[in-house]
């Protein structure tokens, strides 16, 4: 069977670079793939066992199921491409230049927020060891920044927020909260 394919691949070869005809070429190509169908799955004739006539018969692609595989496919790489995208925009948006301050105005203090950490829990820890006026600039900063990372209003400038942070810091510190 196998010296048939090789056989009529290599006549068939010789039949795509001698004829310049692009209907004598297509016709070629059918009849190799023709023989490569027959090779990869052999009839009743050619003495399959009956484990595989039946593995056959059970799994074998009609053109409709090929062409869903096909298009659920096309749809899962698609909706792959998207989440890719979206995730990446996140990415590059990155903190608002407010909230990194207030982040870094912190951790001078000894207060880190952990990667794991919420931004609201985050918060209420410091509001639990800071004074109350930094307490209420922090809250303000950490509203606007969840606004905008979750889409619920634009971008707004909390400098006078981060100014205010800093200050009662400097008066109060952390560990007094009033």
């Amino acid at each position: 069977m196998k010296r048939d394919f090789r056989r009529h691949a290599a006549s068939t070869a010789s039949e795509l670079r001698l004829s310049g005809d692009s209907s004598d070429q297509i016709a070629a190509l059918k009849s190799a793939f023709g023989a490569w169908k027959k090779l990869r799955s052999p009839s009743e004739d050619e003495g399959a066992s009956p484990a595989r006539k039946r593995f056959l018969a059970d799994f074998s692609l009609d053109d409709s199921l090929l062409d869903r595989a096909i298009a659920v496919g096309c749809a899962l790489s698609a909706l792959a491409g998207l989440v890719f995208m979206r995730t990446r925009r996140r990415r590059e948006q990155g903190l608002p230049p407010s909230y990194t301050k207030a982040l870094a105005i912190l951790a001078r203090e000894g207060l880190v927020r952990a990667p794991s950490e919420t931004a609201r829990h985050f918060a209420a820890q410091v509001a639990a060891t800071t004074p109350r006026e930094a307490t209420n600039a922090f809250r303000a900063i950490t509203g606007s920044y969840l606004a905008q990372r979750f889409g619920r209003g634009a971008p707004r400038d909390e400098t006078a927020s981060v100014a205010r942070l800093r200050a009662a810091l400097r008066r109060g510190g952390v560990g007094r909260a009033a």
